[in-house]
């Protein structure tokens, strides 16, 4: 819960869920934030496993480990 404290890391979030396997690049332009940054950030949630990381070409994409019980739940309340 303290990752999706960080208003970023929480928009993040929100766009994993609505979208299928976004890449680095396509979430640093919706949020107006560097490449670097969204990296730097995935880093925190892969470290946690909350996202699955899969590479396309030369993008790195995410998607939301669901299949976790608990991160099925934190979609749910983001969700609401």
């Amino acid at each position: 819960m303290q990752l999706l404290g960080d208003e970023t890391r929480y928009k993040m979030f929100k766009i994993l869920l609505s979208d299928q396997n976004p890449c680095v690049s396509e979430i640093s332009s919706m949020l107006g934030v560097s490449v670097s940054a969204i990296s730097q950030q995935f880093r925190m949630f892969e470290l946690n496993g909350i996202v699955k990381r899969e590479r396309q070409g030369q993008k790195i994409c995410y998607s939301l480990s669901l299949d976790d019980p608990t991160i099925a739940s934190l979609a749910t309340l983001v969700q609401r």
